[in-house]
């Protein structure tokens, strides 16, 4: 039987992984939602882009307010099933914004 160290997080962080699927969801309802305005598809190519990801102010506030709207919408989706333990949430969506923000130099639009 393999150990933990190579097991999934499903296996061994079920609620990490539940956050961190519920918080992609949020991209995909956001998509849906048409809430990815073209200047956040023009700040997530320039991040990929070969000249480094070399982004101006607003394509960071563009690219952390997209992370922030996926936590909501990750939120409102929990609330639905009845997700009760919301200090995690709170804590793992604190961590998320602020490393966006830490590696974008890039200033938290809420909270």
């Amino acid at each position: 039987m393999p150990s933990d160290h190579h097991a999934s997080d499903l296996v061994t962080k079920p609620l990490e992984e539940l956050l961190t699927l519920a918080h992609e969801d949020g991209h995909y309802l956001s998509s849906k939602k048409g809430n990815r305005t073209p200047e956040y598809l023009e700040a997530v190519n320039a991040l990929r882009s070969e000249n480094g990801g070399v982004l101006r102010s607003e394509q960071r506030s563009r690219i952390v307010e997209e992370e922030e709207r996926a936590w909501s919408n990750a939120k409102a989706v929990l609330k639905r099933l009845g997700f009760a333990q919301w200090r995690r949430y709170n804590a793992r969506r604190k961590q998320s914004i602020a490393m966006y923000t830490l590696k974008l130099g890039a200033r938290a639009t809420s909270r």
